[in-house]
C-alpha cells in the first residue's frame, strides 16, 4: 500500500484492493485528473470530517462517477449533500469498505467527528492521521501499523492572526510532540 498527496490536499491511497481518495476534494477538473486518469480505478472516497478543504466537490464527483463515499453520519448530515451511494458510520469501529478494512479512532479537532484512520488491505497496515492532536493513548493504535502518515501539521503562513496561530497550534501536534510519541521513526510519514 503507497499513499501519494494530492496536488490539492488529500491522499491518494494505492491498495491492493484499488485506489482510494481520502479527504480530496478539490475541484472537479482536478478530481478527474487524479482519480480517473489512473491505471487503477477510484475504488472508494474516504471522508474523515466536513470541512471544506476535505470535501468539497466530493459528492459530486462521487455522484457522476458512482464511486461510493464513507463518511461519518454527522459529517453526511452537515455537508448537507445528497450522495447516491453513501456508506455512513458512527465512530469509533471498524468498516469493511470496498474490500479495505477502515478503523475510525478519535482524537481531538474541531470538527464534529474528529477521526483519524487505520487502513488495512492483504498485506499492510497504515495509519493515516488527516487532522488533529495525537495523546499518548489515542496513538497507541497507530504503533502497530506498517507506516503512519501523519497530515496533520498546520501550515501557519507568514502574518496569519496570532489567535488563529494559537488556536491551530492547539490542536496539532508539534514536532518534538510527534519524536515522543513515536521514538521510531522510520515508518512515519509527514
Amino acid at each position: 500500500m503507497n499513499i501519494e498527496k494530492t496536488s490539492f490536499g488529500g491522499l491518494l491511497l494505492h491498495t491492493s484492493q484499488g485506489n482510494f481518495a481520502v479527504n480530496a476534494g478539490g475541484s472537479m477538473a482536478d478530481m478527474e485528473t487524479c482519480f480517473r486518469l489512473r491505471d487503477q480505478p477510484l475504488r472508494g472516497l474516504i471522508l474523515t470530517s466536513e470541512h471544506v478543504h476535505r470535501s468539497r466537490n466530493a459528492a459530486a464527483f462521487a455522484n457522476r462517477f458512482g464511486i461510493p463515499v464513507l463518511i461519518s453520519t454527522a459529517a453526511w448530515a452537515v455537508l448537507g449533500e445528497h450522495l447516491d451511494r453513501p456508506v455512513l458510520f458512527s465512530p469509533p469501529g471498524t468498516v469493511d469498505f470496498e474490500g479495505l478494512s477502515v478503523e475510525f479512532h478519535f482524537l481531538r479537532y474541531d470538527s464534529i467527528d474528529p477521526v483519524y484512520l487505520i487502513v488495512r488491505d492483504r498485506e499492510n497496515t497504515i495509519g493515516i492521521v488527516p487532522d488533529g492532536k495525537l495523546t499518548a493513548h489515542s496513538a497507541e493504535p497507530l504503533r502497530h501499523c506498517s507506516a503512519i502518515c501523519l497530515d496533520n501539521r498546520p501550515h501557519l503562513l507568514p502574518g496569519i492572526p496570532s489567535a488563529l496561530k494559537r488556536r491551530l497550534l492547539s490542536v496539532t501536534n508539534t514536532a518534538e510532540e510527534i519524536d515522543r510519541l513515536f521514538p521510531d521513526t522510520a515508518n512515519v510519514l509527514l
